[in-house]
């Protein structure tokens, strides 16, 4: 008995370090006070943008941790962990908006590409526009000077006309 407890233990480390692995970016949460529907929804969410959310147990989440050569502090409360396999920055804008529209819970600390994100730097990222609407800005932003150089030419030859017209009606 004690010795499947120990293999479980060993597997649940070894899949959640692999899970940490193919992440782009993982999030450590205090789910304390939500309902199971809350969690149900906020599952939904997060895996709509291709991440997941697993209650985890402290002491083998940081052990998966320290395996997959990330340091940590001491892990304390009950802790949920978003893994982001998909947009990096997306997961943290819907755990944020969740935990602040529930008022309930909140992100202990994250992980981008391997570096640690404390609460503050949680929020800053949850604040940032998505993906979409970057690129959207960003488009709109090439995009605003080929108008003006298709504009300044069609303007000039636009005035010409005019110039042209009226001289005409002059000398009619």
């Amino acid at each position: 008995m004690k010795s499947t407890n120990k293999t479980k233990k060993v597997t649940t480390v070894g899949t959640f370090a692999e899970k940490i692995s193919r992440t782009k970016s993982v999030i450590l949460v205090d789910y304390r006070g939500l309902t199971m529907s809350q969690l149900a929804d906020l599952r939904a969410q997060l895996a709509a943008i291709d991440a997941e959310f697993i209650v985890t147990k402290n002491t083998l989440l940081q052990r998966a941790l320290l395996k997959a050569g990330l340091t940590t502090d001491e892990i304390d409360g009950p802790t949920a962990t978003v893994f982001a396999y998909g947009d990096e920055i997306a997961p943290f804008a819907v755990v944020s908006r969740f935990l602040k529209a529930a008022n309930i819970g909140e992100a202990k600390f994250a992980y981008l590409n391997k570096e640690s994100i404390d609460k503050t730097g949680i929020l800053k990222l949850g604040n940032l526009p998505s993906r979409a609407e970057l690129v959207a800005k960003l488009i709109g932003s090439l995009s605003n000077p080929l108008y003006g150089i298709v504009g300044v030419p069609k303007a000039k030859l636009s005035s010409l006309v005019y110039a042209l017209s009226a001289i005409r009606d002059q000398k009619a």
